[in-house]
């Protein structure tokens, strides 16, 4: 697992770089409306929560993986 503060910004790199993928973040396994790249910076909404991604390639790249799930976000000076 994975330590998150609020404002850090989470990614996650395919390979091949030219595959087509989308992505889908989630908190606490619920859909995060419109984070559909493959950077999300965490805010104060997340905070309690865990951040997770799911990967989907396409066309000659066929697959499916998540990454995550984060430990709970935690403010940005804060020691869980």
């Amino acid at each position: 697992m994975t330590d998150v503060k609020v404002e850090d910004i989470l990614s996650v790199t395919t390979v091949p770089a030219g595959a087509e993928v989308t992505y889908q973040w989630y908190a606490n396994n619920t859909t995060v409306v419109g984070a559909t790249n493959s950077n999300f910076t965490v805010d104060g909404t997340y905070i309690r929560e865990a951040i997770s991604c799911k990967i989907i390639g396409t066309g000659k790249y066929t697959c499916k993986v998540t990454a995550g799930p984060t430990d709970v976000v935690t403010k940005a000076n804060q020691i869980r």
